[in-house]
C-alpha cells in the first residue's frame, strides 16, 4: 500500500525504516487532523523539525522518534518490521522464572 508520502521525491531518498517511519507519522498526524506546527508545539520542537523530517530532508533522532511514537500512536513494530509486524506479534513471549 502506497501513500503520497511514500512517493514524495525527498522522502524516497531516506532509507527503508526512515521512509516507513516518516510515512506512518505523516498519515497518523493527518488522521488526527493535526498540522505540523501543532505536533511540533506538543512535543516541544520547532515546526521546521517536523517539516524537514516529513519532506525527507532530516532523519529523526531517537528522542524525536520516541515523542512522535507516543503522541501520534505510531506502531513502532511496523516501522521496524513492516508487514512482518503482525506475524511477529503472534509469537508467544516466554517469561523467565
Amino acid at each position: 500500500m502506497s501513500s503520497s508520502t511514500d512517493n514524495h521525491p525527498n522522502v524516497a531518498k531516506l532509507a527503508g525504516p526512515w521512509r516507513r517511519f516518516v510515512s506512518l507519522c505523516r498519515r497518523a498526524r493527518e488522521r488526527k487532523g493535526l498540522s505540523q506546527a501543532q505536533v511540533a508545539e506538543v512535543i516541544k520542537v520547532e515546526p521546521d523539525v517536523i517539516k524537514r523530517m516529513e519532506s525527507g530532508k532530516a532523519e529523526p533522532g531517537i528522542v524525536l522518534i520516541a515523542d512522535l511514537v507516543r503522541y501520534l500512536e505510531v506502531d513502532i513494530m511496523n516501522v521496524v518490521f513492516g508487514q512482518r509486524s503482525a506475524k511477529l506479534q503472534q509469537f508467544p513471549v516466554e517469561e523467565e522464572t
